[in-house]
Order: structure tokens, then sequence, then C-alpha cells
């Protein structure tokens, strides 16, 4: 399983080829997910106007576009993980890697300090 970061979810559902081409072949062959905290994160992006779509929008599309479904599991469990990655001050990082962890999934992120400090961080 993989959990999807909130770049490689916009990117994913922009169809950008271009950034996902070092990953399109996982991308094709995975279970994919996203945290509800990268919903949250899209949300937070449409709001301040990053983004033109809703969080749960992007979410709906990825669904039926890519299959990615919503991991509701161990959310528990991944708030409590958050607590020790104080390697960053970002709450969405924190929360988007401490579910993965807690979830038992790989974190699919383009982000270098989220691989630097998360051992299920990677991007390829």
């Amino acid at each position: 399983m993989i959990h999807l970061d909130t770049h490689v979810a916009v990117w994913l559902r922009a169809g950008d080829q271009k950034r996902l081409k070092p990953v399109r072949k996982l991308l094709e062959t995975a279970e994919l997910r996203i945290s509800p905290f990268v919903v949250l994160e899209l949300q937070a992006l449409f709001e301040i106007g990053r983004l033109r779509e809703t969080g749960r929008w992007v979410a709906e599309r990825l669904a039926e576009d890519h299959d990615v479904q919503i991991d509701t599991g161990a959310l528990a469990e991944a708030a409590d993980r958050a607590l020790d990655l104080s390697f960053t001050r970002d709450p969405y990082d924190r929360l988007i890697a401490a579910h993965a962890l807690a979830a038992g999934a790989s974190l699919l992120t383009v982000d270098e300090t989220l691989r630097a400090n998360v051992s299920c961080a990677r991007w390829s």
C-alpha cells in the first residue's frame, strides 16, 4: 500500500506526467491511498487560492480516475506518532508521515526532508 503525499496527489489529479514520470510504474501497479490529512491540506490550499478545487473534490476525482481511496485506519495511532516527528513544524507533514507509518504504508513523496527523516518515505 502506498500513501500519496499532497504534492503527488495534486500532480496525479492534474495529470502531470512530467513530474510523475519517475514513479509512473509504481502509480500504475500499487494500491494507492491518501490520508484524510492530505484532504485537509488540499482544502487549506484551496482556501488560500493555491488550488482551484476543494480537498473533497480532488479526493473524489482521484478515487474515480485512479482508484485512490482515503485511508481512515490508524488515525489515533497517527496522531500519537506525529508527536515524535520533531524534524518539522509543518503539522500536515507530521500528520501525513505519521499516518503512513501507523498504517504500515510507504509514503510517496518528492519532499527530500520527509525522505531523509521518515523511514517509509520514498520517491521511486
